[in-house]
């Protein structure tokens, strides 16, 4: 511990290593105050003091000083938008305003949204930190601003491998390049809050600390700072990954994959097993709550119960199999028309292959390569990114034809890619992340640096060095980013937003309204289980209830028709504490309503 504290106060590491390695740490320690509900904000006031220790180190760094900037400034340009996705008002918007409110996670039948109860909670408790900053009036828009940031501190290692440009007008460039990473593959984030994205930005982060990780040191000798830094780096980037969503665990196990078979190192278990253990038992903690708080999502049951026997393929698989062929190949990614280029998931794809190809050639040589940079086995690489994309496309089609076999929607190649882009979205960005890692810091087998280590660049080898490295890096996401989505997200919104307020107001409804009305009477009821809404038989209410549980968080709210003689029978099956009867509210909303007490 002495060699690491050592290590992180002297000027070997890089601030933009340093920031989402203690944004690791504060996620982290939130969570396990969350299981006590102790939430409270000393964790990221510590957090911010010493990324502003870092900073003081490179105060003079423009790029560095870039890059705060652009996160401040998204931060302040999204804090205003209001949450419309489907996904978000049903879970990713619903839980963080849950945290705010109660300051933990919920007790026993107290989720507010129990049809995604295992949902880990990465997103969210960073979400919470946000959300804090106004802590008299909940602001669901810095939400979004949240979001925007913490996806852009885990693209800061990729930055970082920018420092080697030999142009600072390059190094600057690099600066929004990287931060469009996420816009090209997925334009989701220009809505909502996918945690697929989050997942792409920490595996990116993941996998470049695993590449960049030293030798492992053999068992006897004490570890330096610098190893220690290194090790724990990995473990704690792969725990958040474990705890960002559900599928987090299967990029868990292909970054295990790259690091043993694909860095080229031979670790020892010295070096393997923290970084295993650690995350493993953050994720079985999240776990073991799950399951005694019977918390499982309808998804995982579904899941599970296909897994056990009870898959059957559905009377149109092969339409839509076909129809996720056409969107794989031929539409492109993005809802809007991108300025430039748009590409198609199969065609990135293909480009992801073809540069790891290009990239990995034998003998190619990159000007002034840093010696210490990732020495990668070819082959594992290219047979890593490859059998790693099709299993990920392959699982997405696969889910498609079982999970979501009843959705209609995924029939219209436009809702097809919107889902292959958000699903995929952790293979895409890592590995486009890593890609650009290794181009700016040397590709495998490529020659040592030509100079002395810290020698400027000039002629020849700089022009060389600007347009085999530099050039290539820039003009990828630049030319295939979502432009239009970044409009949206950061500055247009304001145009929609009085309307998108008006049609969640309209999609309550008179009925939600009285609820919600009776709810707010009665917030002693929060934390203490859920109230069971009686809805008029046979109406299609469904829709309606996703709104009226946004509006009503921390309230946890499930829905039943109302059956003759049988509320004790649907209080018990819900697990409700309270039934509200909303069958009994008059039709012009007045707002008559019945309540049961357990």
């Amino acid at each position: 511990m002495k060699q690491l504290l050592s290590f992180l106060r002297s000027e070997s590491v890089d601030p933009l290593d340093a920031i989402p390695f203690y944004a690791s740490l504060t996620i982290l320690g939130l969570y396990g105050l969350a299981f006590v509900r102790g939430l409270t904000l000393l964790v990221p006031v510590l957090f911010l003091l010493l990324c502003l220790l870092q900073i003081r180190k490179r105060l003079i760094d423009p790029q560095l000083l870039l890059a705060i900037g652009l996160m401040c400034a998204a931060a302040i340009l999204a804090s205003g938008r209001v949450v419309v996705w489907w996904d978000d008002l049903n879970f990713w918007a619903n839980d963080a305003k849950y945290l705010w409110f109660m300051r933990g996670f919920a007790g026993k039948y107290g989720n507010v949204s129990p049809e995604f109860g295992d949902y880990p909670p990465v997103t969210a408790l960073w979400k919470w930190i946000f959300l804090s900053l106004s802590p008299r009036e909940y602001r669901e828009g810095l939400q979004f601003s949240a979001y925007h940031v913490l996806n852009m501190i885990y693209l800061l290692p990729l930055l970082k491998s920018t420092r080697r440009f030999p142009s600072l007008i390059a190094r600057l460039l690099a600066v929004p390049a990287v931060f469009l990473i996420p816009g090209i593959v997925c334009a989701l984030q220009f809505t909502g809050s996918a945690a697929d994205i989050t997942m792409g930005t920490v595996y990116g982060a993941l996998l470049i600390a695993m590449a960049e990780h030293p030798a492992a040191a053999p068992l006897g000798k004490t570890l330096t700072g610098e190893e220690v830094f290194r090790l724990l780096r990995i473990a704690l980037y792969t725990g958040v990954l474990l705890l960002t969503k559900n599928t987090g665990f299967e990029w868990a196990f292909f970054a295990l994959l790259f690091w043993l078979l694909v860095c080229g190192k031979r670790e020892t278990l010295r070096s393997v097993l923290p970084t295993v253990l650690v995350p493993g038992a953050f994720w079985g903690s999240w776990l073991l709550f799950c399951l005694t708080h019977r918390r499982v999502a309808k998804l995982t049951g579904e899941g599970i119960r296909m897994a056990s026997g009870g898959f059957v393929l559905p009377e149109r698989a092969g339409e839509k199999f076909a129809v996720f062929l056409r969107s794989f190949f031929l539409y492109p990614l993005h809802e809007e028309k991108t300025w430039v280029i748009d590409l198609s998931a199969g065609a990135l794809f293909l480009i992801i292959i073809i540069t790891t190809v290009i990239i990995t050639a034998p003998g190619r040589s990159v000007p002034d390569r840093d010696p210490h940079a990732p020495a990668l086995r070819r082959v594992p690489l290219i047979l890593f990114l490859l059998l790693s994309g099709i299993a990920a496309y392959g699982a997405i089609m696969i889910t498609h034809l079982s999970i979501f076999r009843v959705e209609e929607q995924y029939f219209d190649p436009f809702d097809m890619t919107r889902s292959i882009s958000r699903y995929a979205a952790p293979y895409t960005i890592s590995a486009i992340v890593l890609l650009l890692h290794l181009i700016a810091e040397g590709a495998p087998d490529a020659g040592r640096r030509s100079g002395a280590a810290g020698r400027p660049v000039a002629g020849n080898a700089f022009r060389r060095s600007l347009f085999s490295v530099a050039v290539p890096f820039l003009l990828f996401p630049f030319l295939t980013a979502c432009y239009p989505g970044e409009v949206r997200a950061f500055l247009t919104w304001r145009e929609t937003r009085a309307r998108d307020l008006a049609v969640r107001e309209e999609t309550v409804g008179e009925d939600g309204r009285a609820f919600l009305s009776w709810a707010g009477e009665h917030e002693d009821l929060w934390g203490r289980g859920r109230v069971l809404f009686l809805r008029d038989p046979g109406t299609n209410h469904w829709v309606r209830d996703t709104y009226i549980s946004y509006a009503a968080c921390p309230l946890a709210v499930v829905y039943a028709e109302a059956e003759p003689d049988g509320i004790d029978r649907l209080r018990d099956e819900m697990h409700a504490a309270i039934v509200y009867d909303g069958a009994l509210t008059s039709t012009d909303g007045a707002g008559t309503a019945s309540e049961t007490a357990e």
